[in-house]
């Protein structure tokens, strides 16, 4: 034993100690000094190692130092947010204090850690959540925050008892309050019990439609019951009661269109296009649909001619696409991109191209560009080059990199890309005739060393 301290003694950092510490703990048990081991087991949890606080709980837990074991549990959790817990690897800080508790014997503190927990995630979910709880909140488990708890309700039942009796209370209280409402809710669909779940849905149905939230679950129950009527007028309300979207001032266009889009009004908005177009009134859907758009946001006219689209009506969006771009002193690098889409479906490859070639041309050296190809950005470059090799438009792709180098010779990407393609073509001369010209730039002597390697 006194070897062992003296070699911690002589170690220089914490990961050298480890060992001997370990080794230290193992000795002093085997000669019965119970609280030296202790002492010394609790030297082991290190701030850098997060975890090491939870093997560390462990193991007091086990001697029957619960107090000295929560002080690990509660450290563990400073040291790092969520993380794996003994339960596995979705238990987070707060299931492995509320489990700590139990052990220890405290229910009541156990159920006051998880209440807090709950509502501290919820409360995030409200200032964060935006479209993701309108669409996530009640049919993604992994949005129930009761779910990494659920083990616990499983080992101690009267835990489960005393968070559904504390919840029933808080909803008989307030009835009105959507939060309670959700909770009330998540607990019933942690504990197996969608029927009570539903039972509280009920009672919602003829209340404020003021969160979005319960507001989407409900409508949506209402048209998996092809309740249409009921839907479209829980939507209506729910609209009438949310304010215009208000993009702050020096926004980009492009963040601005999509705060615009992703508002809670406009997101109900198109459910109620929807309920309308599931009940044959087209023209009701499109007279909903079209209040999305905002001729001054491009992204708007992108989205309503995407509906378009997507509900046949393609020769409307490309009127729309037509119209808007004849209005504008300079052409949307984004409309001229969705235009290409339907020009696609027309199947004119030449006028896609001649589209993108010159969307291509406004939004030079811009790579996060928004396009409606794939839902991500990218340079439409990159874009007409994929479809000058789906439809055989090759020499017309090697023709615009050409004039790209050109107007631009010291932008290595086109060279490099040229190159690439027509190496990739079968045409090896052509693309060393490439690297030949790019070497000639002093800038890219490097790149075409490293590109010829």
């Amino acid at each position: 034993i006194e070897a062992l301290r003296q070699q911690i003694d002589r170690a220089k950092d914490d990961d050298a100690k480890r060992t001997p510490r370990y080794r230290l703990v193992e000795a002093l048990l085997a000669a019965g000094r119970q609280d030296e081991a202790l002492e010394a087991l609790g030297e082991l949890a290190n701030p850098r190692d997060p975890s090491s606080y939870e093997r560390v709980g462990i193991l007091l837990h086990y001697y029957g130092r619960h107090d000295a074991a929560l002080e690990k549990f509660e450290a563990a959790k400073r040291s790092k947010s969520g993380g794996g817990g003994w339960g596995g690897a979705g238990e987070t800080g707060d299931a492995m204090i509320a489990r700590s508790l139990l052990i220890k014997g405290d229910v009541e503190g156990a159920a006051d850690r998880i209440v807090s927990a709950v509502a501290e995630q919820m409360r995030q979910s409200t200032q964060y959540g935006g479209m993701m709880s309108m669409y996530g909140m009640y049919n993604d488990d992994d949005e129930n925050h009761f779910q990494p708890f659920s083990a616990l309700f499983v080992m101690r039942p009267s835990l489960a008892k005393e968070i559904l009796d504390r919840l029933e209370a808080e909803y008989a209280s307030s009835p009105d309050d959507p939060l309670a409402a959700k909770r009330l809710l998540m607990l019933h669909k942690t504990m197996g019990r969608p029927d009570l779940a539903d039972k509280v849905l009920e009672k919602l149905i003829d209340k404020s439609m003021s969160d979005q939230a319960l507001a989407m679950r409900l409508i949506d129950r209402a048209i998996e019951r092809r309740e249409y009527e009921k839907a479209a007028s829980m939507a209506r309300e729910f609209i009438d009661n949310q304010p215009k979207p208000q993009v702050p001032p020096g926004m980009p266009p492009q963040y601005a269109g999509m705060i615009q889009l992703m508002s809670a009004r406009n997101m109900m908005t198109c459910k109620l296009g929807d309920i309308y177009w599931k009940m044959n009134q087209p023209d009701k859907a499109f007279e909903e649909y079209n209040k999305i758009r905002d001729e001054k946001v491009d992204l708007t006219n992108v989205a309503y001619a995407a509906i378009c689209v997507i509900r046949g009506r393609v020769e409307e969006a490309k009127t729309l696409l037509d119209q808007t771009l004849a209005a504008q002193d300079v052409d949307s690098p984004l409309l001229l991109q969705f235009r290409a889409v339907i020009a696609v479906l027309d199947d004119d490859a030449n006028m896609a191209f001649d589209l993108l070639e010159q969307a291509a041309r406004l939004s030079e050296g811009d790579q996060s560009m928004m396009t409606p190809f794939g839902g991500g950005g990218g340079d439409p470059s990159s874009i007409l080059g994929s479809l000058a090799e789906a439809t055989g438009l090759f020499d017309r792709y090697v023709e615009f990199l050409r004039d790209r180098i050109k107007k631009n010779p010291n932008d290595w990407s086109n060279h490099e890309g040229l190159a690439e393609l027509l190496r990739r073509h079968g045409r090896y001369d052509d693309a060393v005739a490439v690297l030949d010209k790019a070497a000639r730039v002093k800038a890219l002597r490097r790149q075409v060393m490293s590109e010829r390697v």
